[in-house]
């Protein structure tokens, strides 16, 4: 069977756009799987049986400052993946491949992201 997208080795791609684009569609599927996470969070909290659950919920957010919007913390996410991405590999930037490293950073930090999923 043909591994999924997951597994498949992009530095196998051929050219350096090739690479670049296959790394991109294993972003995309792995934004896909955090986006049903984090969908995931305020069905459950809508979901407890009891109303005190869901107070208690809204207040921890709120204590720390968080939005209770799924879209907005997918955002967060993803423009905080991005900027961390794009300094820890600026000493490469003038480098080829540059985009690829990127991506490959960014891949990382969604999969660890994804390990927590319950």
């Amino acid at each position: 069977s043909k591994p999924s997208l997951a597994e498949t080795d992009c530095n196998q791609a051929g050219s350096t756009g090739l690479t670049y684009q296959c790394f991109q569609k294993q972003l995309q599927a792995l934004d896909d799987q955090l986006k049903t996470l984090l969908n995931q969070v305020p069905a459950t909290a809508a979901a407890a049986p009891t109303q005190q659950y869901r107070d208690l919920w809204m207040e921890h957010l709120a204590n720390n400052n968080l939005d209770r919007s799924n879209v907005s913390q997918l955002m967060a996410f993803q423009k905080v993946r991005r900027d961390y991405c794009l300094y820890i590999n600026s000493i490469a930037f003038q480098g080829t491949g540059y985009g690829s490293m990127v991506l490959q950073c960014e891949i990382e930090l969604t999969k660890a992201a994804l390990k927590n999923e319950v």
